[in-house]
């Protein structure tokens, strides 16, 4: 099928940091976000790569994680059951 681009996609205003149960990437990245479809259909990851973020928690350790990070987004009528965000940020959710 056809696949629009979604115009809304975005990104952060500047490098930020990425947070991880409590630890801080020890550099900032700067992500893009998907946002909404100019019709009903959702807007999703499209084109992603995975690096290896370096987190430091506030003990000092330092952790290793692989974080998905997204290029393009793309609008189609498969959506998922809860609106896309970036899975860089999921570790912020309670």
């Amino acid at each position: 099928g056809q696949h629009g681009w979604c115009k809304a996609s975005y990104r952060s205003p500047g490098p930020i940091r990425l947070v991880h149960q409590g630890c801080y990437s020890t550099r900032a990245y700067q992500l893009q976000y998907c946002g909404q479809c100019t019709d009903s259909r959702c807007c999703t990851p499209h084109q992603t790569s995975t690096a290896q973020v370096t987190f430091r928690c506030p003990t000092g350790r330092l952790l290793q994680r692989a974080v998905m990070m997204i290029h393009s987004c793309v609008c189609h009528n498969n959506c998922p059951y809860a609106p896309y965000t970036n899975p860089a940020l999921w570790a912020q959710r309670p």
